[in-house]
């Protein structure tokens, strides 16, 4: 088994650690599907955005409305998935399930996305040991 090098972790805003074990306990990895939540801001600098004719202000990784409210996460797949496993001590295979298989099952599409299979669509993401995106193919084509 390769190591991971988790170096640095995004602040988790939305919801507690603790309750993120507490989900994964009761229900179990394969029960859990990881979503991101992330508004059009993701991958931007600290500035102003509209988001549904809105100014959203992001700073320091967190998007609020001027009020303070927050208005949804800037968060990407691979954090959140070095987010769980931070956060839970799940194998790196579990929180790849909950972030391919299980989604791909929700919605009925197993058939052709979620997994490396003959016949299915051939969308890949690759990491590195840091979990970070070091290449990516949408129906076998690289982006």
């Amino acid at each position: 088994m390769i190591p991971l090098l988790l170096k640095s972790l995004p602040m988790v805003y939305h919801i507690s650690p603790e309750m993120i074990q507490l989900l994964l306990k009761v229900k179990g990895y394969q029960s859990l599907i990881l979503i991101t939540d992330s508004i059009r801001a993701k991958h931007m600098e600290d500035g102003e955005y509209e988001l549904g004719g809105q100014t959203v202000h992001l700073q320091s990784g967190v998007a609020t409305l001027v009020d303070g409210t927050l208005v949804g996460s800037i968060l990407k797949m691979n954090e959140a998935i070095k987010n769980m496993i931070h956060f839970t001590d799940i194998a790196l295979h579990e929180a790849i399930h909950m972030a391919t298989v299980n989604p791909a099952k929700k919605i009925g599409q197993f058939h052709c996305i979620g997994s490396i299979d003959r016949g299915k669509e051939a969308d890949l993401v690759i990491l590195n040991r840091e979990l970070n995106v070091i290449d990516t193919f949408c129906k076998g084509e690289r982006m």
